[in-house]
Formats: structure tokens, sequence, C-alpha cells
């Protein structure tokens, strides 16, 4: 089967999105390696379920152009959704209760990554041995969720907004911002794809949105990790 350009288009874009989310992913868990607060698991458990989600949604898309078995997509599909509205969910309930409690966290951050997979493994088994209603439902809930989505990422502007005169590193909370921002409109312009049936243009938009988020959020948690990096070498000196 030869590919249409805007197919090699989305597909290369939803490949990078996997790409720098796993990137991610492997910078909070050198950062979680020296403060296990319930506030840095959040997030990076938030955006190992958005790097769940930007998977399934390239599978997916592999599975529609190459073989399409709705059984499969559907299932897919259900988890890429799912995942991602729960993703957003905890990076914004990190923000909340970042200032209130400062509990540190037993457990591996591999281990509840390895957990949360497990869990995402046995739901897709489910998910495709039921086959719920097939794809139809899912596009449909997704502009639901879709909404939702913009609704937590809204709460997370604000916060960061009010934040901004208040921390000393300006140029970090404003970069956060454009972070947050970009996924905004990724969302939104996701929302849009789906109200209208379709357009090419607000699919890619959304995708390349989100290419953006994740980068700018690779670069503040780079330096944040070069950061926590150097703090564990004062303190093993100082100690």
């Amino acid at each position: 089967m030869e590919l249409q350009p805007l197919q090699v288009l989305i597909l290369a874009l939803e490949f990078s999105s996997v790409a720098l989310a796993v990137a991610l992913v492997f910078l909070f868990s050198k950062i979680y390696k020296t403060k296990r607060s319930i506030f840095l698991l959040g997030l990076p458990l938030g955006f190992f379920l958005l790097m769940s989600s930007s998977f399934f949604l390239s599978a997916h898309l592999v599975d529609l152009i190459f073989r399409s078995v709705d059984a499969f997509s559907s299932s897919l599909m259900w988890l890429r959704v799912i995942t991602q509205t729960i993703g957003f969910a905890l990076i914004v309930s990190s923000y909340v209760f970042a200032g209130r409690y400062q509990n540190k966290v037993k457990q591996s951050y591999l281990v509840i990554l390895a957990g949360s997979t497990v869990l995402m493994l046995a739901a897709f088994g489910l998910l495709f041995a039921i086959n719920p209603t097939g794809l139809s439902s899912v596009y449909s809930t997704n502009k639901i969720l879709a909404a939702i989505n913009l609704a937590l990422l809204s709460y997370i502007i604000i916060f960061l907004i009010r934040k901004v005169s208040l921390k000393n590193r300006v140029s970090d909370s404003i970069s956060g911002l454009v972070a947050f921002f970009s996924l905004w409109i990724g969302q939104f312009s996701f929302l849009v794809w789906g109200l209208a049936n379709g357009g090419d243009a607000a699919l890619v938009g959304s995708q390349i949105a989100r290419l953006v988020g994740f980068a700018i959020f690779l670069r503040i948690y780079y330096l944040a990790s070069k950061e926590s990096s150097i703090n564990a070498i004062e303190q093993t000196k100082q100690s």
C-alpha cells in the first residue's frame, strides 16, 4: 500500500510526539530519584500516561492505514482517550496539591510505571475481548473528553499565570505557560476537527501544537534534571 503525503506527515508527527514523551518520562525518573514527593510523582505519571496516549494513537493510525481491524482500533482509541484525560488530571492535581502535601513516596518510580503498564495492558485485553460498540462511540466520547481536557489545561494555565509574579524564575514559569498553552491549542484543534467531521489542517495543527508543547517541556525538565543532579552532588560532598 502506497502512503499518501498527508498520512506520512501525520504518522511522522505522532511518532515524534511519542519520542519526546519517552524522553520526558526518562528525565522525570532522574528527578524523582532525588525528590520522591507526591508532587513529583503526579507529574511523571501524568506525562507517562500522555506518552502512552500518543503511543496508542500511533498504533491506531497505523492499524487504520494498513489493516483497519475494528476491534483492535476501537480498543486502542478507548485507551488513548482515557489515558490522555487521566494524564492531564494527574498533572492538574500535582499543581493543585504541590504546596499542601509534601509527603514522600516509598515506591520505586519504575515499579509504579510497570504497574501502570500492566493495568493498561489488562484494560486493552478486556476492551479487545468485549469490543465496546465500535469506533463511532469512541470518537463521540472523545469530543467530550477533549472538552474536559481543555478545562483541565485552562485551569493549569490560569494557575501558572497567577504564580508567575510570585516566582523569581519567571522565565521557567513563562516557558511552562507556553508549553501548556501549546497543549491547549492541540486539544482545541482536535476538538474543532472532531466537531467539523474532518479537516486536515485542524488535525495536523493539533499534532504540531502537541509536539511543540512536548519539546518545550523537554527543555524545561532537562534543565531541572541537570540542576537536580548538581544539588545531589553538592549534598553528597557536604555529608
